[in-house]
């Protein structure tokens, strides 16, 4: 077993209408996309095999592959089915080939999405390979351009959540800082932390052009990075091509990845998976629905 780190990004649902964004009404949504536990799933969608769900969009076809409806979550599991630039195998020992696929077949990639429907909250998997934010809002704006209270009025809105010092005031137990300098001959113009140009300068020495360093603490014992030395650093972090950290989350008790060059509100959860073979949408969904529990809890800040 292998673990594989999954981040995944935070948004806000709306609905836009007339020119101002109000509150989605769920009920109305759902009543053009059934949810497994409703009296009339596949209706919408013109028939039970669910066609009408496969929207082609050029590079793929999208498709609500599963999506269920219970404790205050909606969870939506997407698959994009392609048929170009198929995967290819290979044998140790011998030479590469194609997949062979049946002719209703396609290589699949998936990504999942919950939204906490009293506060419009969504937490959507990052897969670009699958479908990004962009492409979910189209794919629902279709669908919701055919119900009976919009008529051609309003569109579901998807917005970013800002990233801000919340994140870090959770961590108080930094395990790791990480960052990388590219280009660091250049670094004094950067408004990089002073403790690091002294480092820098001493390193350029080498005539090299990037810099990756990784200061932690070890894994046993309850041992921690200097908190004012690391909050001061993470100051000026946008002369780094790249800058993480490894903190304790004071509200999960769990180590947490935090990645300070995005600008939006992100997390990574662990997962761990067998070598060859994909991330299974059910372990997917528990850990969704459990972190969303906790973000709910403390008002998603």
């Amino acid at each position: 077993m292998t673990v594989k780190k999954v981040k995944f990004s935070f948004y806000n649902i709306s609905l836009s209408q007339n020119g101002a964004r109000t509150k989605l009404k769920w009920e109305d949504f759902l009543e053009y996309f059934p949810t497994e536990n409703s009296d009339d799933t596949g209706k919408k969608f013109g028939n039970q095999d669910g066609k009408y769900r496969n929207l082609d969009f050029g590079n793929g076809i999208i498709r609500l592959d599963h999506m269920s409806d219970r404790d205050g979550f909606l969870y939506m599991n997407f698959v994009k089915l392609s048929e170009n630039g198929a995967s290819k195998a290979k044998a140790i020992k011998s030479g590469i080939k194609d997949l062979d696929l049946d002719e209703d077949e396609y290589v699949a990639f998936d990504v999942s999405a919950i939204v906490d429907k009293a506060s419009g909250i969504m937490m959507l998997q990052n897969n670009k390979f699958a479908m990004t934010a962009k492409r979910f809002v189209e794919y629902i704006n279709l669908f919701w351009s055919y119900n009976k209270y919009n008529k051609g009025r309003s569109a579901i809105c998807v917005d970013e959540i800002p990233a801000d010092e919340v994140n870090l005031k959770k961590g108080k137990n930094f395990k790791k800082f990480h960052f990388a300098v590219e280009d660091f001959n250049d670094a004094e113009s950067r408004n990089l932390p002073s403790s690091l140009l002294s480092g820098l300068r001493t390193i350029n020495r080498y005539n090299g052009y990037k810099v990756d360093i990784t200061i932690s603490k070890e894994r046993s014992g309850n041992k921690f990075l200097l908190e004012d030395a690391i909050r001061e650093d993470i100051e000026n972090v946008r002369g780094f091509s790249k800058a993480e950290v490894v903190y304790l989350d004071d509200y999960t008790e769990k180590t947490e990845t935090l990645d300070l060059l995005d600008e939006n509100k992100t997390l990574f959860l662990e997962f761990d998976i067998r070598p060859k073979e994909m991330l299974d949408p059910v372990e997917i969904e528990g850990a969704m629905r459990a972190r969303m529990e906790i973000e709910k809890s403390h008002k998603f800040k």
